[in-house]
């Protein structure tokens, strides 16, 4: 049961990934080639440092462009589904939700009808008391009555219940990220931005905290989440890992800045890990926070991640919720 907050799902985790591989697909076919001839191609002239030209004219830096423009569309495809389930998913299964709900609790005795008689007095009738005021015979009677009654004790499905709850729920969290983007450009001003090379380490450092600190806050939502924040030199191709109860940040996003560990990939790593931190206290402490018991189910499933474990781990649902929350709150900085 659940996640009403991915507009097909599936569909957005394929383009993502295509987009994360430069893979298949006619229009990427058309625009990248081969994923393997572009990363041998990037390896290589980044050894040679740039002096090396290929008969199609192709350089490091358009390679890096390129790579740069690619992130932004992993992030667009990530980040979308959360949108549009603000915008149809959530309001439409939320109002069909009411409605059978509302269909549930109707019964005979709800349906009343007025009728004044002669002398104008005025009474009212329910459905049940008019059909089996003309129903005579007794055992007919008893039985109509019997049913009218188990009307009454009639609850919706567990599953419907949920999803009204989810949506509630993940609705709420769009507003999360609609709040942490506003914290973001307070924090991360285009003149921050723009000149984030030659701010000094500790500044760096100390706006990052900053950051986190106020974006935990919005997560928790009134509760406190208790966390450390540390740099370190993590394993090519991880940017970022939640352990406990420390949120890992690699060190080149501090030492070096620029291409895969820009400013922007910075801000969305840590919402990202951040988010993590969020799902862990959820999962440690469900009573604490209002997070419906199927969402933390699925939170619950986690896959770690491997090379060999990939796939599995890139669907499992913590990390499309940290990716697609993460984006989300990029979509429109």
């Amino acid at each position: 049961m659940g996640f009403i907050y991915r507009s097909a799902q599936e569909s957005w985790i394929d383009i993502s990934m295509d987009l994360y591989n430069v893979s298949s697909g006619a229009a990427l076919k058309d625009l990248y080639k081969i994923n393997d001839e572009i990363s041998v191609l990037k390896a290589r002239l980044k050894t040679l440092d740039e002096a090396v030209s290929i008969n199609c004219n192709v350089t490091f830096d358009m390679l890096e462009d390129l790579n740069e423009k690619r992130r932004r569309l992993i992030n667009f495809a990530d980040g979308i589904h959360y949108e549009l389930s603000y915008l149809i998913d959530n309001p439409f299964s939320v109002s069909m939700g009411n409605i059978v709900e509302a269909a549930y609790a109707l019964n005979p005795k709800d349906i009343t009808i007025s009728a004044a008689d002669a002398s104008g007095t005025e009474t009212t009738y329910s459905l049940e008391n008019l059909i089996s005021a003309d129903i005579y015979d007794a055992s007919l009677k008893a039985d109509f009555e019997a049913k009218v009654g188990a009307l009454d004790t009639d609850e919706i499905s567990y599953d419907l219940s949920q999803a009204l709850i989810e949506g509630d729920y993940w609705e709420g969290e769009y507003e999360k990220a609609i709040k942490i983007s506003e914290v973001q450009n307070e924090i991360f001003t285009t003149e921050v931005r723009n000149n984030w090379t030659s701010i000094s380490d500790s500044e760096k450092k100390k706006l990052a905290k900053k950051y986190v600190e106020e974006i935990m806050e919005i997560y928790g939502g009134g509760v406190k989440i208790y966390y450390h924040i540390k740099f370190d030199d993590l394993p090519d191709g991880t940017f970022g890992e939640t352990t406990g109860d420390t949120i890992k940040l690699d060190n080149d996003f501090i030492e070096i800045p620029v291409k895969d560990f820009s400013v922007d990939k910075f801000i969305n790593t840590m919402t990202h890990e951040a988010r993590h931190k969020y799902q862990k206290e959820v999962k440690r402490y469900p009573d604490k926070f209002n997070v419906p018991e199927s969402v933390i189910d699925g939170w619950r499933k986690n896959v770690r991640y491997s090379d060999k474990n990939y796939k599995p781990y890139y669907h499992s649902l913590s990390e499309i919720d940290a990716r697609a929350f993460a984006a989300l709150a990029r979509l429109y900085y």
